[in-house]
């Protein structure tokens, strides 16, 4: 996917070429908000917010086995079409890096409205990596190189990857039963941008032709962003991740939640 920041770029082009193959069927894209869930009580900490997130950072580069489910959503809106893709991803790293993720694209072209179901399952190991996707009953079996852990794009190394110019402590926050400190982030646009980029094509219906050179490198920018991050008051380690990025006042919307167990 490259320039994301423009309206007719790859990205755009690769998602009508899938919804047009697939022939899908039934659903209108959405605008996606980018208020998330911020229950929280105010707290005073002896630490800085950028204190706190460089403490969680660091705790989270010492986890090697976790869990994580992630909800990621986007909308896309051009004049007379519109498309959305969600989907849920669980993820289980170990020695062996294992998501299954499912989910749908919605295309509206002019008041026709069609949607398709996809699953897909990334297995990723020193050795090499397996692919499997089902899309609306038709199969398809990929073996490659490995994918790294920051490649998949929804774990905790994925989540280093991403540069955050600033942290504000705004609370502290119940999650799964234990008090976790609440953190905004003021995040770089493009890395968070290529996160996006890196989530939507390995475990959607949307592949990447890095013929010619054109990568992760060439991306563009959100021009609007959200993010928090949710780390255990007690361990410091990262419980949450939830961003919004926006291109073009909306014409591109990505909402990701992610969660770490």
């Amino acid at each position: 996917m490259t320039k994301l920041g423009n309206s007719h770029g790859v990205f755009f082009m690769l998602l009508m070429a899938v919804v047009v193959s697939s022939g899908c069927i039934e659903t209108d894209s959405t605008d996606l908000g980018s208020d998330f869930n911020l229950d929280y009580d105010r707290v005073e900490l002896n630490s800085t917010g950028q204190s706190v997130y460089q403490d969680s950072l660091s705790r989270g580069e010492n986890v090697s086995e976790y869990e994580v489910e992630s909800d990621n959503r986007m909308a896309m809106k051009f004049p007379g079409v519109s498309i959305s893709v969600n989907m849920t991803s669980e993820g289980v790293f170990d020695d062996v890096s294992e998501v299954n993720t499912s989910g749908f694209m919605g295309f509206n072209f002019i008041g026709n409205s069609n949607s398709t179901e996809f699953n897909t399952m990334v297995r990723s190991t020193d050795n090499g990596s397996e692919t499997f996707q089902r899309i609306m009953g038709k199969e398809n079996r990929s073996e490659g190189e490995s994918y790294s852990r920051e490649e998949l794009g929804i774990t905790l190394e994925a989540l280093n990857e991403v540069e955050v110019e600033d942290a504000s402590v705004l609370g502290v926050s119940n999650q799964s039963g234990e008090e976790n400190i609440l953190l905004e982030l003021e995040v770089n646009n493009s890395d968070l941008m290529r996160n996006s980029e890196q989530i939507f094509e390995v475990h959607s219906v949307v592949r990447e032709s890095t013929d010619g050179g054109e990568g992760m490198e060439s991306a563009g920018s959100f021009n609007e962003t959200k993010a928090y991050l949710w780390t255990n008051r007690e361990d410091r380690t990262p419980s949450k991740f939830a961003y919004y990025g926006s291109v073009d006042n909306g014409t591109i919307q990505v909402r990701s939640v992610t969660e770490y167990r």
